[in-house]
This record gives C-alpha cells, sequence and structure tokens, in this order.
C-alpha cells in the first residue's frame, strides 16, 4: 500500500515598499518600510543595512530611529531625517528568519519635485497609470495598422 502525500514550502519574505528604488529630496524625511509575511514566528529582530554595513541608530548623525511591530506580519520602518546626499545608496533589510530585501535611495539635491517620490506614497499608481496609457496608446497604433492594410 502507497501513500502519497504532499508539502507545501511556506517561505518567509521581506519585502521593502517602493522598492526597487526611491528618491528623496535632499533635507527630507527618508521613511522605509520592510514588511515581513508568511513568517511562522515573530521575528527576533530586523537588522537594517545601508551599503552593507549595519545602521546606527546611534551615529553622531542623529536623526535615525527604526521602530518593529512584531505581528502576523512584522514590520519594520526606517526613518532618516534631514536626509543627505551621503544618505544615498542601497538600503537592505534584513529579519531574523526571512530572506532580506533591498532598496536604492537616491536623494537629490536641487531637482524638479516632480521626479522625487516620497517614503509614505506608493509609487504604483504612477507606474499603473502610465502602463495603461501605454497600452492603449500600443493598442490604437495596432488597431490603425490592421484597418489600413
Amino acid at each position: 500500500m502507497s501513500m502519497l502525500y504532499y508539502l507545501s514550502v511556506i517561505v518567509a519574505t521581506a519585502t521593502i515598499r517602493g522598492a526597487p528604488e526611491m528618491y528623496m529630496k535632499s533635507g527630507s524625511t527618508i521613511k522605509l518600510t520592510c514588511d515581513v509575511t508568511h513568517s511562522q514566528q515573530p521575528q527576533a529582530y530586523v537588522f537594517w543595512h545601508h551599503n552593507g554595513k549595519v545602521i546606527n541608530y546611534d551615529s553622531p548623525r542623529g536623526g535615525i530611529s527604526v521602530e518593529t511591530t512584531r505581528a502576523d506580519v512584522s514590520t519594520s520602518r526606517l526613518l532618516i531625517t534631514n536626509a543627505r546626499m551621503s544618505d544615498s545608496g542601497n538600503y537592505t533589510c534584513e529579519p531574523s528568519n526571512a530572506d532580506k530585501a533591498s532598496i536604492i535611495v537616491h536623494v537629490l539635491n536641487g531637482e524638479k519635485p516632480g521626479a522625487l517620490q516620497h517614503g509614505d506614497q506608493n509609487s504604483s499608481s504612477h507606474t499603473s497609470s502610465d502602463t495603461v496609457l501605454l497600452l492603449t496608446v500600443v493598442l490604437m497604433l495596432s488597431l490603425g495598422s490592421l484597418l489600413v492594410r
């Protein structure tokens, strides 16, 4: 007699909202949020790294804080006030029992505000409307070429 078993593997996943890139204006507050889902237990810790080095929340730079909530979906928020050009780079969220996630932050000095994303905003609304517009144009051009034939 043989028995058939199914095994479902659930992998804890970390994601940073707004990834893969975020553009910030110099002097603004960088707000990065890392969500950890599908974890079988709350996170014991969540480390944040900047360009491969663990972020020191007590650094002389000041203005850096982190808040982590532990629940079904653990959330860690990194806040960096008065953003500087030196704050640009790769930020990584490293939970205790999930794969890490990264985002590239660009701190811009004097660029047009329309090109900037702010930490609390979800960039997907712009992406979705731009995609719909692009698909509409492509569809219209395709239909036009079919009618000409």
